[in-house]
């Protein structure tokens, strides 16, 4: 929800009684966490192989792809949109 709220903020749908300078730093830190836990699931990490099933498949086919698509949405927001 939080995420959410950071969105719609970016691009200028919603107020926030928050300092301005907050609004690109939310982007940035969202960005990073989305991008960062789309990409860890396709590194071959030891920890992450001992996932059980159906998970894995579903991560990998499924979860990362979206949560990499949400990522590169704040990235977006953040060059693009002109709040």
């Amino acid at each position: 929800a939080g995420a959410g709220l950071c969105a719609l903020w970016g691009v200028g749908l919603i107020g926030l009684p928050l300092a301005e300078w907050m609004r690109p730093a939310s982007q940035i830190v969202l960005g990073v966490i989305f991008t960062v836990r789309g990409v860890v699931s396709y590194l071959p990490i030891k920890a992450l192989a001992n996932v059980t099933e159906p998970f894995a498949t579903n991560n990998r086919r499924i979860y990362s792809p979206l949560i990499l698509a949400i990522g590169v949405g704040f990235w977006a927001m953040l060059f693009f949109a002109q709040a």
